[in-house]
């Protein structure tokens, strides 16, 4: 799972999701998560409270590659786009091309950020 991420809105709009998300790594073994997040307090705490780093890993997004979205989740040949900007939205796009082009741009990305 790849994911772009606000952890602080995340932590304000959905304040279950980080715990959701922990048991889900906790309980399937195979889940390896990369996460693409704000610089924030929230997010550095948020990403210290994973206890299996081989499976989990961070980097700290500069300001300039914020994203406005709440989070957009790259899996299984999905992208999942999340926002509260206008109330909860979200839309899951279940396209093998579009997957395989999200993926290589988060890679791209992953590979530049420190």
């Amino acid at each position: 799972l790849r994911s772009y991420v606000n952890v602080e809105k995340i932590l304000t709009s959905l304040p279950d999701n980080s715990e959701l998300f922990q048991l889900a790594h906790k309980t399937n073994k195979e889940l390896r998560l990369w996460e693409i997040m704000e610089d924030s307090e929230g997010s550095r705490k948020y990403a210290t409270t994973f206890n299996e780093k081989e499976r989990y890993q961070y980097k700290i997004s500069p300001v300039s590659l914020t994203a406005d979205a709440l989070d957009i989740l790259i899996y299984d040949n999905k992208v999942a786009i999340i926002s509260f900007r206008e109330g909860a939205t979200g839309v899951v796009i279940s396209n093998v091309d579009y997957y395989n082009n999200s993926k290589a741009l988060f890679d791209y990305i992953w590979a530049t950020l420190p």
